[in-house]
């Protein structure tokens, strides 16, 4: 685990929620080279999210330029994920992305805090 990583990760991801905690998963798996290969297994088990979730989380990090993706490059022929340095994350609308990609909420019927009880 870089701890520099997992710092930059807390003090600048332009993310929350469950995409955040994948991000996190990613930063505790990653050397000094930024460089990592969990499975979607591992990863869900350390954000406490499902597979699915987790692919989604990992689609919307790549699409925001915050993880670089090499299919089957690691040594033993998984995805090598690779946190790219802070400077280049962009700042977008958090909430959107969140409800969009990884927040089960609406779906499983969950009651939140600006969801009305009946």
């Amino acid at each position: 685990m870089a701890i520099e990583i997992m710092a930059q990760v807390w003090a600048r991801a332009p993310v929350d929620q469950g995409t955040l905690l994948v991000l996190l998963a990613l930063a505790d798996y990653a050397g000094d080279d930024r460089t990592c290969y969990p499975g979607i297994r591992s990863l869900a088990s350390k954000s406490r999210l499902t597979d699915r979730q987790v692919q989604r989380c990992i689609a919307f990090l790549r699409a925001e330029g915050i993880v670089e993706i090499r299919r089957g490059a690691s040594p033993v022929k998984t995805n090598l994920y690779m946190i790219t340095p802070a400077e280049r994350w962009r700042r977008q609308n958090v909430a959107s992305a969140e409800t969009t990609f990884c927040h089960p909420g609406d779906d499983m019927g969950v009651v939140s805090e600006t969801t009305p009880m009946s």
